[in-house]
């Protein structure tokens, strides 16, 4: 299925949800900036990191949905469903190590293409 323009809806939604990572991680950087170690203004650390996070969590979860999806489209299989994503519910440290994982894997893919 592709939109008025010609992507495929799957294209589209992957830009959209680049455009809310980024939002998020421009909100927490800038609330970073504004935070001060005294008792001013102590709520922009909140904000910081909680959207930093958020941020984070998303990129990761796109890695891997983006890397689901070529691997699968490649070998005409099932994508994974958003119940497969879901297993990774909001634990930053499993996501991180299954990112890292998939790096290797691509490191070793192209290091052997030469």
């Amino acid at each position: 299925m592709r939109n008025e323009n010609g992507f495929p809806i799957s294209f589209v939604m992957l830009i959209q949800e680049c455009f809310v990572i980024l939002s998020n991680l421009n909100q927490g950087l800038e609330n970073l900036a504004k935070g001060s170690f005294d008792d001013t203004y102590p709520r922009y650390f909140y904000g910081a990191f909680f959207n930093i996070s958020i941020a984070i969590e998303r990129l990761l979860k796109v890695c891997l949905v983006s890397n689901d999806i070529l691997i699968k489209v490649k070998n005409n299989e099932m994508i994974a469903t958003i119940t497969n994503l879901k297993q990774y519910g909001h634990d930053l440290s499993k996501l991180y190590k299954e990112s890292i994982e998939l790096c290797k894997d691509c490191l070793l893919y192209t290091s052997r293409r030469g």
